[in-house]
């Protein structure tokens, strides 16, 4: 609510504009961040036959004050959960490579290219 309800002071048009206007920049924001992780997950279907996703510890990295807004503006979970539900479509493989798995720690996807017959 704009203004202040308990002094029963009613918001200005200037401060009713520059809210709407606010609201409408993190709707476009938050649209071209969907239509990108949507795009992204769609090119890395379409290319790998099998997709192997790391499980990261999130909560921990969002613990750690240097990776947490860095962290939390990735949408880890929306990825995984989008190259899941395209499986089927662009016939490809998502597998789950455990926390523990010795591989990079700053590899979040890792990319399997093989043709049937050639591995």
């Amino acid at each position: 609510m704009l203004g202040n309800k308990k002094l029963k002071i009613k918001a200005s048009n200037n401060a009713r504009i520059h809210y709407t206007r606010l609201a409408k920049q993190h709707a476009r924001i938050g649209n071209i961040r969907q239509d990108t992780t949507q795009k992204m997950t769609t090119d890395i279907s379409r290319k790998a036959s099998v997709i192997r996703i790391e499980d990261l510890n999130v909560q921990g990295m969002i613990s750690n004050h240097k990776l947490a807004s860095a962290v939390s503006n990735n949408c880890f979970y929306e990825i995984r959960r989008q190259l899941t539900y395209k499986q089927p479509f662009y016939a490809t493989r998502v597998e789950l490579v455990d926390r523990w798995f010795p591989s990079p720690l700053d590899v979040f996807i890792l990319w399997s290219y093989s043709t049937d017959g050639i591995k």
